[in-house]
């Protein structure tokens, strides 16, 4: 089978068709490789197969010279950081996933069970080896072979973090990152699609992945989320491969860059100033977000009180902290919320624009989230968030968790 560019040039050649020259009607051409089949929006950028009227009124076709893969480079300057699922579904129609630049990434996860590993075993054992740890069997990977959207490439968050002493999901050295990145293909200065299932309009998993790729360096501007995930995918009706054998991506030449400083760290929020305060301290110079759902953070949920109470703590949250959870970003669709909406949700809580702000939640999930949603939902706005959260400060610093709603 012809490439897609020699299939449009063999047909105009067939046709006898010269570039810039409108033609008659009647001249058949083969569209099914041409974006406007499937997005009318992208037909300006492929002008093969564009259509004008003369002043007769007939139809006729332009057809032009224009490479396919000039009219990718369009598509993908296109692309929002979070995209629906028609327009994913227009780019996998047209075989553009893996083949002119736009990588497929599910990032399906199961935080639990299972338990966190032991840590000094994994070190011993498990420690970068990311070929050994993409053979496992694990929910998320049998999640992802029973079904996946076409193309796909499975990026499991449990091989790209490891488990920390303190930490539950510990972020690698840009180095060892860059070599787990590699293995799924990616390429330097290519876009690449996030999606996942399951938790917050199935995208939880999702802003995490593109928030670990933002720590290494990857533009934010090179990657989109789909919206609503693999359940909306599958509400849509949309074709899903369910073969036993996924897509094999060759060896990619991403390259990693040090961002990881968008991670604030546990020393860095207890650090004290010239008058003795740390970060928590001067909560009013700061919007600090905690993250987790609302039954936490304001004592609702039973289960949860008798666990932090077993802890030895005192309360549910750190004094200053504003209740934002991640949960409430998506509507009842399980979509994500419009911008304006998501702007008003964070004034509600007294967020004031102008000021730094740190994310927060109970493993660096939700706050991972919450930072790429907000820095979408506000133009320019640039977050930190605190990978340790809750699980790092009961370990740490627990004398801090005394604040109480109910």
């Amino acid at each position: 089978m012809l490439h897609p560019l020699e299939t449009r040039n063999a047909l105009v050649q067939d046709s006898n068709v010269s570039a810039n020259v409108i033609q008659p009607a009647k001249v058949i051409v083969d569209r099914s490789f041409c974006l406007y089949v499937h997005q009318p929006l992208f037909c300006d950028h492929c002008a093969f197969g564009r259509r004008s009227l003369d002043s007769t009124g007939q139809t006729r076709i332009i057809a032009l010279r224009i490479s396919f893969l000039s009219c990718m480079r369009a598509v993908m300057s296109s692309l929002k950081r979070v995209i629906n699922s028609k327009t994913l579904s227009d780019l996998v129609k047209c075989g553009a996933i893996n083949t002119d630049g736009i990588r497929l990434f599910d990032c399906s996860f199961t935080t639990a069970p299972p338990a966190k590993p032991n840590p000094t075993e994994f070190r011993k054992n498990s420690y970068g080896k990311f070929e050994k740890l993409m053979k496992r069997d694990s929910p998320q990977k049998r999640d992802f072979l029973a079904a996946r959207i076409p193309g796909a490439v499975h990026a499991d968050l449990g091989v790209g973090l490891f488990p920390g002493q303190v930490q539950r999901f510990e972020m690698y050295s840009p180095e060892l990152f860059e070599q787990f990145v590699q293995l799924l293909g990616l390429n330097k200065d290519e876009h690449v699609i996030l999606y996942s299932r399951g938790r917050i309009g199935g995208m939880l998993h999702a802003f995490k992945m593109g928030w670990l790729l933002k720590s290494y360096g990857h533009s934010i501007e090179k990657m989109s989320v789909l919206d609503g995930g693999f359940e909306n995918w599958t509400k849509q009706g949309l074709g899903v491969d369910n073969s036993p054998n996924p897509y094999q991506p060759n060896r990619g030449n991403w390259l990693a860059k040090d961002n990881t400083s968008i991670n604030i760290t546990f020393e860095e929020m207890e650090a004290k100033d010239a008058s003795g305060k740390a970060i928590w301290d001067k909560a009013s110079e700061y919007n600090l977000l905690d993250t987790r759902v609302r039954e936490q953070y304001e004592g609702i949920s039973e289960a949860f009180v008798r666990d932090y109470a077993a802890k030895g703590l005192k309360g549910h949250f750190i004094p200053g902290t504003m209740c934002l959870p991640t949960v409430e970003m998506v509507n009842s669709e399980g979509l994500l919320k419009s911008p304006e909406e998501l702007r008003q949700m964070t004034k509600n809580v007294g967020f004031v624009e102008g000021k730094p702000v740190i994310t927060t939640c109970i493993i660096g999930f939700q706050a991972a989230m919450a930072s790429m949603v907000l820095e979408y939902a506000f133009s320019g706005l640039e977050t930190r968030m605190f990978n340790g959260s809750m699980t790092e400060m009961i370990a740490r610093n627990p004398s801090r968790i005394t604040g109480k709603v109910h």
